[in-house]
């Protein structure tokens, strides 16, 4: 499955501003933002064929950086008469870095109040309380490896902040305790791979899939990899319709 959100638009909570990187010249406040695009609210229009040099200065510093750079190629541009400002949308170029970095800032608003690593001195309900009450299904059936070997456990079936399912060729006891490499999608955050320990809660034969599925209370996850499955929650996977087996809470 292809990100089915690059699209999405991001608004932040507090106006964030936009500079000149080489002039340091104030050119107007970010409006909203996804992965390959932005709105700017500007008092002046912006010019048709111009190629904006941007920096972003963050409220709150993310993984050391106080600022994102990026350039901005304006695609559209109106007046809005009623607020007596421009608004413009503009298609940014980014280095691998500050892609990061915007990626970052835009769980930043979804998680709310900056829970992010590298995101200092923030106090707000942590990560794991987020969507505990719903599993993600994932499509595309990621492999589930051993975490200290290539030997495949199965296909990751669905996903939450704090449980999972897998699809297993082999029946698994209630109370084992996996140690799990998740390959993912594409790197995500400098990592190819999701890990945590997850235990057995349930095992049963799955007759549409010709193997067992299970279900799992995620143990050990870092905060990166908590991050990483927000990530995925948001970009990649589907809300699951039908009733869960278990709902696992701490």
């Amino acid at each position: 499955m292809t990100n089915r959100r690059e699209q999405i638009r991001y608004v932040p909570e507090k106006h964030l501003k936009i500079f000149d990187n080489n002039s340091n010249k104030y050119i107007g406040i970010l409006a909203n933002f996804s992965t390959d695009g932005i709105m700017l609210i500007t008092r002046e229009k912006i010019e048709s064929s111009a190629v904006l040099q941007c920096r972003v200065e963050l409220s709150q510093p993310i993984l050391d950086h106080n600022e994102i750079i990026f350039e901005a190629d304006q695609l559209w541009s109106r007046k809005n008469i009623n607020k007596g400002w421009w608004e413009s949308g503009h298609k940014i170029e980014a280095t691998e870095k500050n892609k990061e970095l915007l990626s970052y800032l835009s769980l930043s608003f979804v998680v709310g109040k900056w829970k992010v690593p590298g995101v200092r001195d923030v106090n707000t309900a942590p990560a794991e309380n987020l969507r505990k009450t719903t599993r993600y299904e994932v499509k595309d059936r990621y492999p589930v490896y051993q975490q200290f070997s290539y030997h495949e456990i199965g296909k990751l079936a669905n996903l939450s902040i704090v449980g999972s399912s897998f699809i297993t060729q082999k029946h698994i006891e209630k109370g084992t305790l996996l140690n799990c490499k998740v390959k993912l999608p594409k790197t995500i955050f400098q990592q190819d791979d999701l890990f945590f320990d997850a235990e057995c809660m349930w095992c049963k034969k799955d007759g549409d899939a010709g193997g067992y599925k299970s279900g799992y209370k995620l143990h050990n996850v870092s905060e990166h990899n908590k991050v990483i499955i927000l990530y995925l929650i948001l970009h990649y996977l589907e809300e699951q319709k039908t009733e869960q087996r278990i709902c696992i809470v701490k």
